[in-house]
Protein backbone atom coordinates (compact mmCIF):
# COMPACT_ATOMS: atom_id res chain seq x y z
CA UNK A 1 0.00 0.00 0.00
CA UNK A 2 1.11 3.36 -0.76
CA UNK A 3 1.47 5.93 1.84
CA UNK A 4 0.41 9.26 1.96
CA UNK A 5 3.61 10.83 0.82
CA UNK A 6 3.68 8.41 -2.40
CA UNK A 7 0.28 9.57 -3.12
CA UNK A 8 1.17 13.05 -2.71
CA UNK A 9 3.81 12.60 -5.51
CA UNK A 10 1.20 10.75 -7.72
CA UNK A 11 -1.26 13.47 -7.42
CA UNK A 12 1.55 16.18 -8.43
CA UNK A 13 3.00 14.20 -11.28
CA UNK A 14 -0.55 13.58 -12.51
CA UNK A 15 -1.14 18.02 -12.26
CA UNK A 16 2.15 18.38 -13.58
CA UNK A 17 1.20 16.04 -16.37
CA UNK A 18 -2.12 17.49 -17.33
CA UNK A 19 -0.31 21.29 -17.22
CA UNK A 20 2.59 20.42 -19.59
CA UNK A 21 0.20 18.57 -21.69
CA UNK A 22 -1.71 21.29 -21.94
CA UNK A 23 -4.85 19.56 -22.44
CA UNK A 24 -7.26 17.68 -19.93
CA UNK A 25 -6.80 13.95 -19.10
CA UNK A 26 -9.99 13.65 -21.43
CA UNK A 27 -7.86 15.34 -24.19
CA UNK A 28 -9.70 18.81 -24.12
CA UNK A 29 -7.47 21.96 -24.70
CA UNK A 30 -6.33 24.14 -22.00
CA UNK A 31 -6.50 26.99 -24.42
CA UNK A 32 -10.12 27.12 -24.82
CA UNK A 33 -11.91 29.46 -22.85
CA UNK A 34 -13.95 26.62 -21.12
CA UNK A 35 -13.24 22.99 -20.31
CA UNK A 36 -15.81 20.35 -19.59
CA UNK A 37 -14.65 19.00 -15.84
CA UNK A 38 -16.73 16.28 -14.23
CA UNK A 39 -19.83 17.33 -16.53
CA UNK A 40 -19.87 21.41 -15.61
CA UNK A 41 -18.31 23.62 -17.99
CA UNK A 42 -15.62 25.58 -16.14
CA UNK A 43 -13.16 28.59 -17.16
CA UNK A 44 -10.46 27.61 -18.07
CA UNK A 45 -8.12 29.88 -16.38
CA UNK A 46 -9.60 29.19 -13.22
CA UNK A 47 -9.39 25.32 -13.85
CA UNK A 48 -5.37 26.29 -14.64
CA UNK A 49 -5.07 27.98 -11.25
CA UNK A 50 -6.55 25.49 -9.30
CA UNK A 51 -4.27 22.94 -10.24
CA UNK A 52 -1.30 25.19 -9.68
CA UNK A 53 -2.99 25.88 -6.26
CA UNK A 54 -3.00 22.43 -5.54
CA UNK A 55 0.51 21.97 -6.61
CA UNK A 56 1.72 24.73 -4.26
CA UNK A 57 -0.37 22.87 -1.74
CA UNK A 58 1.44 19.55 -2.20
CA UNK A 59 4.89 21.17 -2.32
CA UNK A 60 3.93 22.65 0.96
CA UNK A 61 2.92 19.48 2.95
CA UNK A 62 5.48 17.12 1.41
CA UNK A 63 7.78 20.11 2.64
CA UNK A 64 6.07 19.84 6.46
CA UNK A 65 6.33 16.35 6.18
CA UNK A 66 9.78 15.54 5.55
CA UNK A 67 11.08 18.64 8.11
CA UNK A 68 8.69 17.04 10.86
CA UNK A 69 10.53 13.30 9.79
CA UNK A 70 6.96 12.51 11.00
CA UNK A 71 3.82 10.70 9.33
CA UNK A 72 1.84 12.17 6.30
CA UNK A 73 -1.16 10.43 6.63
CA UNK A 74 -2.96 13.86 8.29
CA UNK A 75 -1.49 15.84 5.35
CA UNK A 76 -3.92 14.37 3.06
CA UNK A 77 -7.02 16.75 4.65
CA UNK A 78 -5.10 19.44 4.27
CA UNK A 79 -4.46 18.80 0.86
CA UNK A 80 -7.27 18.09 -0.40
CA UNK A 81 -10.32 19.96 1.36
CA UNK A 82 -13.45 18.97 0.93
Amino acid sequence: MATAAENLQTRYNAIAAILAAGQTPDGQSLSNVTVNIDGEQQDTDKYVQRLYDELARINEALGHAAASGGPTATVISQVMPR
